[in-house]
């Protein structure tokens, strides 16, 4: 991934800049083969963050529960996971602070340990990986004057259950697009182009990832034919709808 931030030094008394960091892989999905062979070897999934910088970084990881059994948070509100929510959903990433030397890396582990509770939905995490001033600052010590400038990645774990299995439905009626997921898994819809009656096609902007039990929908006034990609783990599907 490119990195999302390069400070220059142009005005050194006005700004900070943190180290520059890099995160690969940015998604884990539980249903991709290569994860899940991964995850056999001891349910462990490596993650690797590189400093790009000539100097240490300070990096802490958080994770945060984004779905669950009960839980549907898409607000983006970081709340960082208990020791508590941990053992119950079975998630930890292990460390949540670690200091990398120049033009370095570390491998974070992210830990699916076995739970008592039967997994019957997504669970979705967040894990964001960031460059901090250091670990021993407190609240309130003094910072350095300026404005911070730092980059977060929020990276992507999908932990589906047994027998994931979306169940899609969609449909364009009176100019607009509609998709369904019954199933107890989550599909990412992407790739949309929108087609008049001369088969003549434009692509948009536009895609969800639509969870169990929810529902998405879009304006498609004027289209003849809707024309979009499915993407479950590693498989990918090419689909299209015709309007009424």
């Amino acid at each position: 991934m490119k990195r999302l931030l390069i400070c220059l030094g142009l005005i050194i008394s006005t700004f900070t800049c943190f180290a520059q960091i890099s995160v690969t892989p940015m998604l884990i999905d539980t249903a991709s083969p290569k994860i899940a062979t991964e995850m056999k070897r001891g349910n462990t999934i490596n993650v690797r963050v590189n400093n790009l910088a000539d100097s240490r970084a300070f990096v802490t990881a958080t994770p945060v529960l984004i779905r669950a059994e009960g839980v549907a948070d898409d607000s983006g509100k970081v709340v960082e996971m208990t020791n508590a929510d941990s053992k119950k959903y079975g998630f930890l990433v292990s460390p949540r602070r670690f200091v990398i030397s120049a033009n370095s890396s570390q491998i974070i582990k992210l830990i699916f340990p076995p739970t008592k509770n039967v997994q019957k939905v997504d669970h979705v995490y967040r894990v964001y990986i960031e460059p901090v001033e250091n670990f021993s600052l407190k609240e309130d010590e003094p910072q350095l004057a300026g404005v911070k400038l730092k980059v977060r990645y929020a990276l992507l774990v999908i932990q589906r259950p047994k027998n994931a299995k979306p169940d899609l439905a969609v449909n364009c009626v009176n100019g607009k697009f509609t998709a369904k997921n019954t199933g107890n898994t989550n599909v990412l819809l992407s790739h949309f182009q929108l087609c008049d009656k001369k088969n003549q096609c434009k692509s948009i902007d536009n895609g969800e990832r639509l969870y169990a039990n929810s529902n998405w929908q879009f304006d498609a006034k004027n289209t003849a034919k809707i024309k979009y990609e499915t993407f479950f783990g590693d498989e990918q599907s090419n689909l299209e709808v015709s309007c009424r």
